[in-house]
């Protein structure tokens, strides 16, 4: 039902006379391959707790029984002033958000993100950590298997490496003109199946070079591998794809999504990931509960059991 509101949407952009560059629905991670049960089982959807209608917010990885790594722009206001106060919870051990038989409901009962990300630095230090309110429960019954993904833990740039994206983000995206003659971008509703595309790791220089940016040494750039013909759809991350992993070879997660291409076109640009390696003394000190200047907490008053 929602995708015919999306091709009303293309319909009603083309009514106005406004040029339109791209409308389309389908495969999201667009150009991504649909993943098969516990083919992934590190990756969480992130979802407000008590809303009802398209809940989902971001994905995440588990990174052990009790805390999940995602995007800090997932839970802090637009404008940086703090957190948001929505409760959250994570929905793991599916790979089907329309069919959650087994699957693992945790609320959200703690966020970290790095105290930088709140002065000025947001665009490179775009990375949070969730403690759960009780453990996910490891190698335990659910529907799919779940399991931990490890964090990098050097300073290896991983260049010219291949690594996996998962992630539920939009079904439909659509490029057009507006009346002042921008570009701009309108998506569609997430995808309720988990989806998986390849891509390979830049150097920064080169992606530096590609977007005309200076790309800073936190980040990592990562383009995703076209499987169709050159003049087909376009392939990239997408709208609801942020904090979902990129990760190196099924067991180690090098990259947190945070920024994805204009139009989910990686034939234009890479996407950008937060880089996990810059950010190792964070993330164990999250993970401890240590109390750090460098860091900024928000808890969450857990109101309900899920």
């Amino acid at each position: 039902m929602y995708e015919s509101k999306f091709r009303q949407l293309c319909l009603l952009l083309l009514t106005l006379n406004l040029p339109l560059f791209l409308c389309l629905e389908g495969e999201h991670i667009i150009g991504g391959e649909e993943a098969q049960a516990g083919q992934f089982n590190y990756h969480v959807a992130i979802e407000y707790s008590e809303l009802r209608y398209q809940p989902y917010i971001c994905g995440g990885a588990i990174v052990d029984d009790r805390h999940v790594i995602t995007a800090a722009h997932c839970f802090v206001e637009e404008d940086g002033s703090g957190f948001r106060p929505q409760r959250t919870r994570i929905v793991a051990g599916v790979s089907d958000l329309e069919d959650r038989r087994g699957a693992v409901l945790r609320g959200v009962a703690k966020v970290y993100v790095p105290e930088r990300y709140f002065r000025g630095e947001a665009a490179t230090a775009d990375i949070a950590v969730l403690q759960l309110e009780a453990p996910i429960g490891l190698g335990d019954n659910a529907s799919e298997p779940i399991g931990p993904i490890r964090p990098a833990a050097n300073a290896r740039s991983y260049a010219g490496h291949l690594a996996v994206l998962t992630g539920f983000g939009t079904t439909s995206v659509a490029v057009y003109e507006n009346a002042r003659g921008e570009r701009q971008e309108a998506t569609g509703r997430y995808s309720p199946r988990l989806r998986y595309a390849p891509a390979d790791v830049l150097t920064n220089e080169d992606c530096s070079r590609i977007k005309k940016e200076l790309v800073a040494p936190s980040l990592v750039c990562a383009k995703m591998r076209r499987r169709r013909a050159p003049d087909s759809e376009p392939t990239g991350a997408c709208s609801g794809d942020s904090g979902s992993p990129l990760v190196l070879g099924r067991s180690t997660l090098i990259g947190v999504l945070v920024r994805s291409p204009f139009g989910c076109s990686e034939l234009e640009a890479p996407a950008v990931y937060t880089r996990v390696s810059k950010f190792r003394t964070f993330i164990r000190l999250a993970m401890r509960d240590v109390t750090s200047a460098r860091i900024r907490s928000h808890r969450y008053v857990s109101t309900r059991r899920f």
